[in-house]
């Protein structure tokens, strides 16, 4: 039976324990290749697969590597900044993404029209309006801080008076 248990730091969340080092604490290998070794050997009960994605790393030379370990996000909603989710996230992975998982942590109808933010400091924002851009596009390595804000009338005139010169409205 295969175990992966003791590669992680919580198994409830799957998060792997730092600095394992590949070929000695694990092996990557194709999810066609685990799905028959599952099938022939078994698997621990309830115990999902580590699924991870082939990113691309470098700036003038790129190069494919699997990420194995995610990005951290801290998520939160603009009406209660301090009540904050951790997530992980790929680089691959998009702010569509990012945006499909804060709806569902946080219970929000997809008829609710929200704004996907990026807090850099307390009252520092950046409006993410390009959900096609990845995480690595969007650079989320620098501020991994994600907040939502709700549109509301109340909202939108308490951000209206604060326009920026890029005509996006800073939240509150």
């Amino acid at each position: 039976m295969f175990s992966h248990v003791c590669l992680l730091s919580d198994p409830e969340t799957q998060s792997l324990k730092e600095r394992l080092i590949e070929d000695l604490d694990y092996v990557l290998i194709p999810a066609e290749a685990w799905k028959k070794l599952v099938v022939w050997y078994g698997c621990v009960d309830g115990q999902q697969p580590i699924d991870r994605k082939v990113v691309e790393h470098g700036v003038f030379v790129k190069h494919c590597k699997v990420e194995v370990y995610l990005l951290e996000l801290k998520l939160c909603e603009s009406s209660d900044p301090e009540a904050v989710i951790s997530c992980h996230f790929s680089k691959a992975d998009t702010v569509a993404t990012i945006e499909k998982e804060m709806r569902k942590l946080f219970n929000i109808p997809p008829e609710k029209e929200t704004r996907l933010w990026r807090r850099y400091t307390k009252n520092t924002c950046e409006h993410l309006c390009k959900l096609d851009k990845t995480v690595q596009e969007a650079g989320f390595q620098l501020a991994p801080e994600m907040c939502f804000s709700f549109w509301s009338d109340v909202f939108c005139d308490l951000c209206c008076r604060k326009r920026s010169p890029s005509a996006d409205w800073t939240p509150q």
